[in-house]
C-alpha cells in the first residue's frame, strides 16, 4: 500500500483487498508489500513487510540490484550487469555502508527498495 492506494500485480474486483489491507494496518503502517493466499472459502492468509519507496527517475529496468562492499559497487538492471550510475540508489547505499539493495518498479519512477546490511 502506498499513500492509501493499493497497487496490485493482478486484476482483482474493486474493494476486494480492503479487508486484507485493514487487517494488515492493524499492526503495520504503510508503505508495505503484502501477499495473500485464500486458504478456504472466505478465509485468507496474508503476510506483509515494511518497504521503502524511492523515486528513481530515468531507470530503464524494472529490477535493480546494487551491492556495495568496501567501496566496490556492483549493479545489475533486469539481471544484466552494468557500470551505469543510478544517483538515487547510490545515495541510498551511501546511507548504509556495506549493503545489498534490491529495487522493484511499482509505478512509473517509484520503486520498492529493500536494504540488506552486509
Amino acid at each position: 500500500m502506498l499513500g492509501g492506494t493499493i497497487l496490485v500485480e493482478q486484476e482483482v474486483p474493486d474493494d476486494s483487498l480492503a479487508p486484507l489491507a485493514d487487517a494488515i494496518e492493524g499492526t503495520l503502517s504503510a508503505p508495505y508489500r503484502a501477499a495473500a493466499v485464500r486458504t478456504s472459502g472466505d478465509v485468507w492468509s496474508v503476510v506483509a513487510e515494511k518497504v521503502e519507496i524511492v523515486e528513481i527517475p530515468g531507470l530503464d529496468g524494472d529490477v535493480a540490484d546494487l551491492n556495495v562492499v568496501a567501496g566496490e559497487r556492483d549493479l545489475t538492471l533486469d539481471g544484466q550487469r552494468t557500470l551505469r550510475q543510478v544517483p538515487a540508489l547510490d545515495a541510498l547505499a551511501a546511507n548504509h555502508g556495506d549493503v545489498a539493495l534490491h529495487a522493484e518498479r511499482i509505478d512509473d519512477d517509484l520503486f520498492a527498495v529493500d536494504a540488506f546490511p552486509l
